[in-house]
């Protein structure tokens, strides 16, 4: 039993992740909620000039499957097959330890967002020229 012991004990330690080696990792989950998430921009900033525009209808929506693709479309046209299609993925940048998400347009257009920061109902992140702010869409109030 004692030889168990110590084996199982080697084993453990033996085991043990150093910590340098980890690297942040996003779970797609929150983009996509296991299905489809849409997400409208909610800012979006190019050199301090607010690019968004202010009627909701023309608001851009990207759509997140969780086979990996995409839809980019404005808000008005949620739900058509209107808009530009791709699709995703999601790195972990190894020189500033942060995620990025590449989007791959089916025109082979490709983005590159960095910075990623992804909560349940707001993303934020940018890329050389300018810093994207998407929120979910808002349940409505009932009276």
């Amino acid at each position: 039993m004692k030889i168990v012991t110590v084996i199982a004990f080697i084993i453990i330690m033996m085991s043990c992740i150093y910590e340098g080696s980890l690297r942040p990792v996003l779970p797609s989950s929150l983009l996509h909620a296991n299905s489809a998430k849409s997400w409208v921009v909610h800012s979006q900033v190019d050199k301090r000039q607010e690019l968004a525009p202010q009627l909701q209808e023309r608001k851009e929506v990207f759509t997140f499957y969780h086979n990996g693709t995409f839809r980019r479309q404005q808000l008005i046209h949620l739900g058509s097959e209107r808009g530009e299609k791709g699709y995703f993925s999601l790195k972990v940048s190894k020189q500033k330890q942060d995620t990025m998400v590449f989007l791959h347009y089916a025109d082979n257009r490709k983005e590159q967002w960095h910075d990623l920061k992804v909560q349940t109902r707001k993303i934020s992140c940018r890329n050389d020229q300018m810093h994207l702010t998407l929120q979910t869409l808002k349940v409505p109030d009932m009276p």
